[in-house]
């Protein structure tokens, strides 16, 4: 199945390749005889605008084209890499090691089995940000330094400029 796909799919670039190649000959061979045309002075609105669309269909698929080397060109990047590919996994693993935790120390025991140490962290962190319990303190009591009523909303007041200026 994967073999005949693969055939399906190399003939069927082949082809539009061709086809490609064709039609930019077709385009260009028109191009030549318009050109002539011109050279000669034989020319109107009419020609010039054929002349204009033809110059932009080769523009289209000369950008075609260059897409489709750029797509092999990333594609051949991703799958063999660069000669810089190489150095920076090198550094990402050094740096990935240099950070690695090789092991714990929990209850008077160094812990060096990756799993424990995993497990052990999990179980911290869990935890150390858990909920609160809901049978915590709760304080019932009237402090005395408390501002009153009328106190509080004073401070709510918007403060005017001319108040602002005088303080300072």
């Amino acid at each position: 199945m994967l073999i005949n796909l693969k055939t399906i799919s190399k003939a069927w670039s082949k082809d539009a390749k061709y086809k490609t190649y064709v039609d930019k000959s077709e385009i260009n061979n028109k191009l030549l005889d318009f050109n002539k045309n011109l050279d000669h002075g034989g020319y109107n609105d009419e020609t010039i605008n054929e002349r204009s669309t033809l110059i932009k269909d080769i523009h289209d698929l000369e950008s075609l084209e260059a897409l489709e080397i750029a797509q092999k060109a990333k594609v051949h990047w991703s799958i063999e890499g660069d000669e810089n590919t190489k150095h920076f996994h090198d550094i990402l693993n050094n740096k990935i090691s240099q950070l690695a935790i090789r092991g714990i120390f929990v209850d008077r025991e160094w812990i060096t089995d990756p799993y424990k140490v995993k497990s052990n962290f999990l179980v911290h962190f869990l935890n150390r940000f858990a909920k609160p319990n809901p049978s915590r303190i709760k304080i019932d009591f009237c402090f005395p330094n408390c501002l009153s009523s009328a106190q509080a909303g004073e401070m709510k007041h918007i403060v005017s400029y001319n108040e602002t200026k005088h303080v300072v």
